[in-house]
């Protein structure tokens, strides 16, 4: 008789702690649009503490654009610095491959204490996400058919975790579904924003009325808001405020109804692919605000350097430490950024479902952006001037197709480029691709209730 075990030994040993030691807290409220926030100037008040504590506080910056349009490639986008047709999990259903490094990997082998608390669905430890945690914690529904946010849950554990782990130097990973659909705010929520002048969807005999719903959706950020509240309260009980960098982030947005789609997935449009980017703690500039553009792949290479640990060669990213702490006077590169789309539904205003026909992609590059769609055997284009036209409602393309030339040109080569880059970066590797049963099955019911897969 034998018992295998796996292990993860880990030595402490006591040390003065320094403000050089900072730790490090990534948030991630998933399907957070950006201008739903106060601090992105949204009439409503629906995020009070992350104003107060981002905006006056901390540095705000104006715009990420999402790596994907669903939750799983922004994600590990984020985790790994590389777009999702290069680190591969484009679906939501593939694993990372185990020759590329995330994040964690990176902090844990320089000496950070590594743990993450998500909600179910799409950041399961199967894809990778577990990966470089010494602890990852994954709340389950207690209705797989009925997913519901629980960030009170979550930030309890993430309490716990910090009180364990208080006295060495960290990175903690948060995730929550609670803004996500269904919008189930709690009851002492369910009256604001009623006499705002913005229609209220309460009572209608619909059930996917919410879908339709930007007011519960608002709730539901300020739900949020203030568990976050009580979240940096605990912080600050606990002495971490002054060696904690706190980064507040989102994978994308939600349409309702903006360019007469719900939901998200799909299109390319800033409702989905404009999500906020936010910080605070030591370091940080208070009351700063950065236009200059980034990406997802760019949190990867900045973590690395606020925890002053060296970056992988894996890193396609661009750290904007220096935009965030005023190191130096070097100007922000002027670049192309990039995002996907993978699902294959989309959901019209209407609520009625078709066949999307993917993949698509979109490129900003300063002011301009350009989203290239599949038509039957070409392509269809939407070129905006976002600077001139910040709703994107004028779709310039046919008008102006010569002013779209380089984007297109970035566009028809960007598929192309990043398999290549997948390829060098697996050279030498037995690529691991998804079988049949890689999910188990309570998951893939869990991601068809999310609405992701059919």
């Amino acid at each position: 008789f034998s018992l295998l075990v796996w292990s993860n030994p880990t030595v402490y040993a006591k040390t003065d702690r320094s403000r050089a030691d900072t730790n490090i807290i990534l948030l991630s409220i998933d399907t957070l649009r950006a201008d739903h926030l106060g601090a992105y100037e949204y009439e409503r008040d629906t995020s009070p503490f992350i104003d107060a504590t981002f905006a006056d506080g901390g540095t705000v910056f104006e715009y990420l654009v999402a790596a994907a349009t669903t939750t799983t490639p922004s994600h590990m986008s984020i985790f790994t610095s590389l777009y999702p047709s290069s680190h591969g999990l484009k679906t939501g259903l593939e694993p990372l491959d185990p020759s590329l490094t995330t994040v964690p990997e990176v902090l844990r082998a320089a000496g950070l204490e590594t743990g993450a608390v998500t909600e179910d669905g799409w950041l399961g430890i199967r894809h990778g996400f577990g990966r470089g945690f010494n602890t990852y914690a994954e709340n389950k529904g207690a209705d797989i058919m009925a997913p519901e946010g629980q960030v009170d849950v979550t930030f309890a554990k993430a309490k716990r975790w910090l009180h364990r782990n208080s006295d060495k130097r960290f990175f903690l990973f948060l995730h929550t579904f609670q803004v996500h659909d269904p919008y189930a705010p709690p009851v002492a929520y369910q009256r604001l924003f009623v006499n705002d002048g913005v229609a209220d969807d309460e009572g209608e005999k619909d059930p996917m009325a919410y879908l339709r719903s930007s007011t519960l959706y608002d709730r539901e950020i300020r739900y949020t808001d203030d568990q976050l509240k009580s979240l940096f309260a605990y912080l600050e009980e606990l002495g971490l405020l002054d060696n904690t960098v706190f980064i507040l982030t989102s994978d994308h947005g939600e349409e309702f109804g903006d360019h007469g789609y719900m939901g998200h997935g799909a299109h390319m449009h800033d409702e989905v692919q404009r999500v906020p980017l936010m910080f605070h703690g030591p370091g940080v500039p208070r009351g700063r605000r950065i236009e200059e553009p980034v990406s997802h792949i760019d949190i990867m290479p900045t973590i690395l350097d606020l925890a002053e640990v060296e970056r992988s060669p894996q890193v396609d990213g661009q750290s904007f430490i220096d935009l965030l702490q005023r190191k130096g006077t070097r100007s922000w590169e002027r670049r192309p950024l990039f995002s996907e789309a993978w699902t294959s539904m989309v959901l019209y205003a209407d609520l009625k479902r078709s066949f999307f026909d993917k993949p698509a992609f979109s490129v900003r590059l300063g002011d301009e952006k350009l989203h290239r769609y599949r038509a039957g055997d070409g392509f269809s284009y939407e070129y905006f001037n976002l600077k001139a036209d910040p709703g994107e409602t004028r779709n310039l393309f046919a008008d102006r197709p010569g002013h779209a030339t380089k984007l297109k040109r970035l566009l028809d080569d960007y598929q192309g480029n990043a398999t290549a880059r997948r390829n060098e970066l697996l050279s030498g590797t037995s690529d691991v691709e998804p079988d049949e049963n890689f999910l188990d099955p309570a998951r893939e019911e869990k991601l068809r209730a999310l609405g992701y897969i059919q």
